[in-house]
């Protein structure tokens, strides 16, 4: 039987507990940087990896319910878009009944149970009140809407932490490295002091991402565990990320064909313990008509995006139609 809950057990702890430290340094930490961006040892485990606390509970242990799951579920399949992740907020936008682009929402106001949305620019979207609000924004851009009406959520809110992560893409020629790369791509532990979290093979996973006679590598750098390194000069991010792509690749060629790096000052949100009093106020005020759709609440992958929005959707609908047969 699985041991008593543990209160806010980390990621690191719960693995450390399960298998041992050594799995948390060169599994566990890899994948969660990779994943998360994150630092197994502030990350909650119950709110990271929600379904192995449960597999702990009903089975007693983690492999086994893993098993059960992979029998019940299949192996998942990696996909993207041939235009790029942008292709699907585009096709959702097109299904939008009513949208209002180029008018920044400037504040979020209540008036008797009415939500006011006031934007930059007056048009017939401004001043408009609404029975419901939904929030699908980054926390950041969350608290300034918030900080007027819901000033307790705007300051829980405010404690979500986003680590820097820079996003390098390099191509070589395929007869440069001698690494056939066939798989997924590789990921770095920490304890190893490698200055990448890893790398993707991305011409690997999907056609079209470089020249046929190319390979294209997406490399990743910062996170919670190596913030500096993301924040250092361009030109070294990328001349570091060359050196160690030829280590351990192979690579004979002196440079790349083509290097592009791009910093996102803001990555992916941390689900440790600052995010559980935004994530308990954002639930509680769901009963005000106030809703959640963002990737600090219900995931911060693309799938778990998707779900917690399809729920969301669902939720909403219930309340609508409960508000008309009341």
């Amino acid at each position: 039987m699985p041991p008593a809950d543990y209160a806010n057990e980390t990621v690191s702890e719960f693995f450390a507990r399960r298998f041992g430290q050594d799995v948390v340094d060169y599994a566990v930490n890899p994948v969660v940087t990779g994943i998360f961006a994150g630092d197994p040892s502030k990350l909650l485990v119950s709110k990271t990896f929600p379904k192995l606390k449960g597999m702990e509970q009903a089975h007693g242990s983690v492999l086994k319910g893993l098993v059960v799951e992979k029998q019940q579920t299949g192996r998942q399949q990696v996909i993207s878009f041939v235009d790029g992740m942008q292709t699907l907020p585009d096709a959702i936008a097109q299904k939008l009944i009513s949208l209002h682009k180029d008018n920044p929402v400037e504040m979020v106001t209540r008036n008797q149970g009415k939500y006011i949305i006031s934007c930059a620019a007056v048009n017939d979207a401004d001043n408009e009140e609404y029975d419901m609000l939904v929030l699908a924004l980054p926390a950041p851009k969350a608290v300034e809407l918030l900080q007027y009406t819901f000033p307790g959520m705007a300051a829980a809110t405010h404690n979500i932490h986003y680590p820097p992560m820079a996003v390098v893409h390099t191509a070589y020629n395929r007869r440069d490295v001698s690494n056939k790369l066939n798989g997924f791509g590789v990921l770095h532990p920490i304890i190893e002091e490698a200055f990448a979290a890893g790398s993707i093979w991305s011409s690997s996973l999907f056609e079209g991402r470089c020249r046929p006679h190319e390979v294209l590598f997406t490399t990743f750098v910062g996170g919670a565990q190596a913030e500096q390194s993301a924040l250092a000069a361009p030109t070294e991010i990328t001349g570091q990320v060359h050196q160690e792509l030829k280590k351990l690749h192979g690579i004979t060629a002196e440079k790349p064909n083509f290097q592009h790096v791009h910093l996102w000052k803001q990555s992916i949100p941390q689900y440790d313990l600052y995010i559980e009093d935004a994530h308990n106020m954002a639930k509680s005020l769901e009963a005000e008509g106030l809703f959640v759709a963002a990737n600090w609440l219900g995931g911060v992958s693309v799938p778990s995006c998707i779900r917690h929005a399809k729920e969301l959707a669902h939720k909403i609908n219930l309340r609508l139609r409960h508000a008309l047969n009341s």
